[in-house]
């Protein structure tokens, strides 16, 4: 059977989109396999996948940077801090994903003071302003209102947190995921789940939390961070109430 020219280039189009869509699938995978585990080695393996100077490398280490804190590994933290940091700077420079990168910045900066106390007392102030300039610019963006509750349920009250706005914005972020995204595989998701039980508990709602915690888990049973410390201890919780 004769195949035209055009109907050639047609064929190879849909197999160069095919085989795009898997790589993409597998990008996404990893990270969501790298988030569920921790693991720095998988998160790094991410990076290598990435073109240097794109939003993705960016993102990816920035899931390593939030990775290293299960282990406290702040030797691999500062290997990778002032990296992404200027990757972000770039990428806001050439207009790339700005509110995005903006509170990526501002949440990589909430990392540090994490590791530091001390810093709180010049990176506060940055944090703040990246993620508030962030949140107002685009305010139904999931991941910028996923970082804003982040912001809010962490950062001490007497300095501008909230724990009430933060469950709220939770809530709002959860919905703007599954609304705007699939969320099969996606990493981002699952951490604002987390975080949306975390935050059900700090205002004393440990049953919403259980709910959330049971939602997640039927998702993705290996969610290890919930199925044997936010759910367990969220229960035990409920049960002396």
């Amino acid at each position: 059977m004769k195949t035209s020219k055009n109907s050639s280039i047609a064929l190879v189009t849909i197999f160069m989109s095919l085989w795009c869509h898997s790589g993409n699938a597998q990008g996404d995978a990893l990270s969501y396999q790298a988030y569920l585990s921790s693991s720095l080695t998988l998160w790094e393996r991410k990076i290598d996948q990435t073109a240097p100077a794109s939003y993705e490398r960016a993102m990816a280490q920035y899931g390593l940077l939030n990775a290293t804190m299960a282990g406290k590994d702040e030797k691999a933290f500062d290997k990778y801090y002032e990296p992404t940091l200027d990757l972000l700077d770039q990428l806001i420079g050439e207009k790339v994903n700005v509110a995005s990168c903006q509170a990526v910045k501002s949440s990589v900066y909430g990392l540090a003071m994490a590791y530091d106390s001390w810093k709180g007392m010049f990176l506060g102030p940055k944090s703040s302003g990246l993620i508030e300039e962030a949140y107002e610019s685009e305010p139904n963006n999931p991941l910028v209102v996923k970082l804003y509750a982040s912001s809010k349920l962490y950062t001490p009250e007497m300095f501008g947190g909230d724990p009430k706005t933060a469950l709220k914005e939770f809530e709002r972020a959860v919905q703007l995921f599954e609304e705007a995204e699939d969320v099969t595989s996606n990493w981002l998701y699952m951490d604002a789940l987390a975080h949306l039980g975390i935050a059900y508990g700090k205002v004393g709602q440990p049953e919403k939390a259980v709910e959330v915690y049971t939602k997640a888990l039927a998702l993705e049973p290996d969610f290890n961070w919930i199925k044997y410390s936010l759910k367990p201890s969220a229960e035990k919780t409920l049960a002396s109430k």
